[in-house]
Parts: C-alpha cells; sequence; structure tokens
C-alpha cells in the first residue's frame, strides 16, 4: 500500500551556491565503471564487461550505451582494456569524463588520444590514475559574482586558447557545476 502523504523536498538557498568552471573539452562523453565482480554478474550485464581483475569488472560506456571491444566508440572500450589495472585505481562507480584527440576531432593537435576526468573536486594530479588526465579547473564563485566570473572565462578562453592543447585557439567553452544543485551547465563560445 503506497502512503498519502509524501514529503516536500529541501529546497536549497540560492545565495548560498558556489560555481566551479572548467574547461569544457571537444570530444566524446565516455565513463569507466567499476563494479564489485558479484554486483556485476547480478547485474545482467556482465557480457557487457571489458576486464575482469581483482574482484572487480570493469565496464566501459558512451554517453548512450555500454560498449564492447567489438562495439566501439572512438576506441574507447579498447582503451579501457589496455589501461584497466590502472583504473582500477578509480574505485568502484561511474567515473565520467571525456574521450578526446587524434581522429575524434579536429580541434586539437595532440597525437594520441586522452580521456579526461570531470570531477576536479574529487581527482588532482597526486591521486588520478597515470593514463587519465582532468578537465582544466578554471575557478570558482558564488552567487554574487557569477555574471562577473561568466565574464572572465570567456575573456579568459578567447586570450589563451585552450588549456589541453595551447596550439588550439579556439576552445569549445566552459562547464559550470552547481555545487548544491549537483547541476552541470554548459557555455558553448562563439556559437
Amino acid at each position: 500500500m503506497t502512503p498519502i502523504f509524501k514529503k516536500w523536498p529541501s529546497i536549497p538557498r540560492l545565495q548560498n551556491e558556489i560555481f566551479h568552471f572548467s574547461e569544457k573539452i571537444d570530444g566524446t562523453n565516455s565513463c569507466v565503471i567499476i563494479k564489485d565482480y558479484q554486483e556485476a554478474i547480478e547485474s545482467g550485464q556482465y557480457w557487457f564487461k571489458i576486464k575482469t581483475l581483482d574482484n572487480y569488472t570493469i565496464f566501459a560506456q558512451s554517453r548512450n550505451k555500454l560498449l564492447t571491444i567489438d562495439n566501439d566508440n572512438f576506441k574507447f572500450a579498447q582503451w579501457v582494456f589496455d589501461n584497466a589495472e590502472s583504473l582500477l585505481n578509480l574505485g568502484v562507480g561511474y567515473h565520467y569524463g571525456e574521450w578526446w584527440g587524434k581522429g575524434i576531432n579536429t580541434r586539437y593537435s595532440i597525437p594520441e588520444k586522452r580521456f579526461s576526468l570531470f570531477n576536479t573536486s574529487l581527482w588532482n594530479n597526486q591521486n588520478k590514475p597515470e593514463c587519465c588526465d582532468i578537465v582544466p579547473y578554471l575557478g570558482k564563485c558564488d552567487i554574487n559574482t557569477l555574471q562577473e566570473k561568466i565574464q572572465q572565462t570567456k575573456d579568459l578562453l578567447h586570450i589563451t586558447g585552450s588549456y589541453v592543447d595551447t596550439n588550439c585557439k579556439n576552445p569549445e567553452g566552459f562547464i559550470i557545476f552547481c555545487e548544491l544543485q549537483q547541476q552541470y551547465y554548459k557555455w558553448i563560445l562563439d556559437k
């Protein structure tokens, strides 16, 4: 029996919101999934596994589907397979990022593909797996300085170009992450 009473959710105070800015890399959204082996078996999707190591099962996904080496997205599943041991350092969970570089887009001049993790509050150069990068963090602000920070970030990227490839003078844009809402917004430059 479903209860009739349903509590109204708490509403965060907008004046307490903190906004974090990072560069939007032009690539394809990807995710490394690490599950406990038993949980992976029980999920019913074990056959999508990329690799099983040390009682953990590793999966790869694009924005829309789980990937396999035979049904890949710009060879991301193959990269996950090749780097599985290092990727275990991410820990159990869903680890989203941008898969970008040679053959994925024409914006950058780097000679290989890279995976850049989105969660700049969790990952840094000291604790990330060696095979991963992190999207460039561009600072934070509160609600009182949001418009000013948006303009500063637009100006900064127009002047400096991309932080992931110094040869790219036309970065795609930036991402704004709202802490309280746990929500991402993108700002595309020159569109």
